[in-house]
């Protein structure tokens, strides 16, 4: 790419105003620290964080932007989590999960039927395994708006030119409620909810509030913005729920980086319905983002 940055800057003739250095960005020939202006970067991954490319943004905002006066751009992120009907999808997940077990016990039969080799010491790990992987890991989607049930929360925002490593590790525990509207379902029947969906926004307002940018803008990844290569991330429910307009559901969600490889991360979600002020045992969810 900085090959061909390069061939374009010269056909353009501003090779005396562009310089382009191909290298790791935290260690830039002839740039001295606390100089920069201006930092434009596309670290965003799946649901914000994955993929943990922010710290390098971060380390080179601590070693060359500007301390007054500098801008990162974008400039501000929004994590959002939102209720999903996304049915089809999460029992597409179920079959194959079920038919996997159905595929395994076959297998441990045959094994010991026709060669008389016991593999069903196995089983317990391998349904694990399954389970992990069809119907608690989260999958890349692109929902519509009327796919959204209730009215998205926030989880976490960043400053991108205040932030440090600790705010960018995940999400802490946080609270959400979400309330099923009463013209949801026009007097349909009730509202299959499928699970949670996370996507994100990024604003370009620009680091200086005294000097705020003639054209503001931000990009969001959400169902009602239309395609965007990082869609949305669906976290289904193992058991999908039936819920009637003026139900609650409340819960928290947290967000963390997998122990095995920091640029994936894990999500875990507790909740509990209530209706008609009698509140559902606790269930609670952990997913892996791949």
């Amino acid at each position: 790419m900085a090959k061909m940055a390069k061939v374009i800057v010269a056909r353009n003739g501003v090779s005396n105003i562009v310089e382009v250095q191909q290298g790791s960005a935290e260690e830039m020939d002839g740039v001295q620290p606390g100089s920069v202006d201006i930092i434009v970067s596309e670290w965003m991954g799946y649901f914000l964080l994955r993929e943990s490319m922010l710290d390098t943004v971060v380390r080179v905002r601590e070693k060359y932007l500007k301390k007054e006066g500098g801008h990162m751009f974008p400039s501000h992120a929004t994590m959002f989590w939102s209720l999903v009907e996304d049915e089809r999808e999460r029992q597409v997940k179920a079959q194959e999960y079920h038919q996997a077990i159905t595929d395994w016990h076959a297998f441990t039969y045959e094994t010991k039927q026709f060669y008389e080799l016991d593999m069903a010491g196995l089983s317990s790990q391998y349904e694990e395994e399954q389970r992990q992987y069809y119907l608690l890991s989260s999958a890349w989607a692109e929902l519509r708006a009327e796919q959204v049930v209730g009215t998205p929360v926030p989880i976490l925002s960043l400053d991108l030119k205040t932030c440090t490593f600790e705010d960018i590790k995940g999400v802490p525990k946080t609270p959400f409620k979400f309330i099923i509207p009463k013209d949801r379902t026009n007097g349909e029947g009730p509202v299959h909810v499928s699970g949670f969906a996370g996507w994100f926004t990024t604003d370009f307002f620009g680091n200086d509030p005294a000097k705020p940018l003639p054209c503001p803008t931000t990009l969001s990844t959400a169902p009602d913005m239309g395609y965007t290569h990082w869609g949305q991330q669906v976290f289904h429910l193992v058991k999908g729920l039936e819920l009637n307009p003026g139900d609650v559901l409340e819960g928290t969600v947290s967000m963390g980086r997998q122990e095995e490889n920091a640029r994936l991360y894990e999500v875990e979600v507790a909740f509990y319905v209530v209706r008609e002020g009698l509140a559902s045992e606790y269930v609670a969810h952990k997913y892996q983002m791949p």
